[in-house]
Order: structure tokens, then sequence, then C-alpha cells
């Protein structure tokens, strides 16, 4: 399936799949922009590396040298076509709902006193609720 055609079926869909399948593109689409970004930034750091502390024009680092600048013309052609998604993407969003898409902070972890009384919360709920389900299945044997 083209992209235009993804685009069309996300049109075509209910309001609320809409807006989920768009939040969702958006949402991916930075996350590769931003792995994009630090790859690039990687193979980057590497080259500076090799220029500016190790090249002597050895054929081995010449051959680095163009690997890296493989490597690195390939995260910046993606990075490319993630923002073109993610900019027809974010267009589309803010013509389902009227608003720009923005991306939501991560949450924050619980603290380990939540969690601790969390799990023995459903530690309780699944005991009581195996104990009613086995009760129920003796009661209905007799």
């Amino acid at each position: 399936m083209s992209m235009k055609k993804l685009f069309e079926t996300i049109e075509q869909s209910s309001e609320f799949v809409q807006v989920q399948a768009l939040r969702n593109i958006c949402y991916s689409s930075n996350s590769d922009m931003d792995y994009q970004r630090k790859q690039a930034s990687q193979y980057l750091a590497e080259a500076r590396h090799i220029m500016t502390e190790e090249y002597n024009g050895s054929e081995i680092q010449s051959s680095k040298l163009d690997r890296l600048q493989e490597f690195h013309q390939r995260c910046m052609d993606q990075l490319a076509e993630c923002e073109k998604i993610h900019n027809e993407a974010r267009k589309l969003y803010k013509k389902a709902t009227g608003n720009d898409w923005v991306l939501t902070p991560k949450k924050l972890p619980t603290s380990d006193k939540v969690k601790t009384a969390s799990a023995g919360y459903w530690k309780k709920h699944i005991s009581q609720t195996e104990a009613e389900y086995e009760a129920s299945k003796k009661r209905l044997a007799s």
C-alpha cells in the first residue's frame, strides 16, 4: 500500500480511528527521526575522531571513512523521508482534531512504595478471586 493510499484510507475512517492512527504515525515518525539523528550523530563523531586523532591517509582509514559516509548519508536520507511522513501526519492530525500534535512526555516511573502497594493489592485480589472461583465451582458441582 502506498503512503498516499494509507493517508486516504485514514481520512475515510471514523474520527476516532483517524485520530488514533495519526497520533500513532506522529509518535512513531518522531521516534524514527530521533533515532536517525542519533545514529547520524554517532557516525559523525566517529568520523571526526578518525579525522582529528588518527588520520594518516591509510587505506584502512579511508575505507572506514567511506563506510561511515555511506551510513551517515543513509541516515540523512531516511531522516528526510521520516520528516515528510511526520509533517504530513501532523497536517492531517491538525485537520482531524483542530490541534497541533504534541509529543506527550513519557510517564515517570512510580516509586517502589507505590509498586509494592499495587503488587500487594493485586496479589490479594487475585487470591480472593481464585478462592471465589473455586468455591463457585464446588457449588455448581453439588
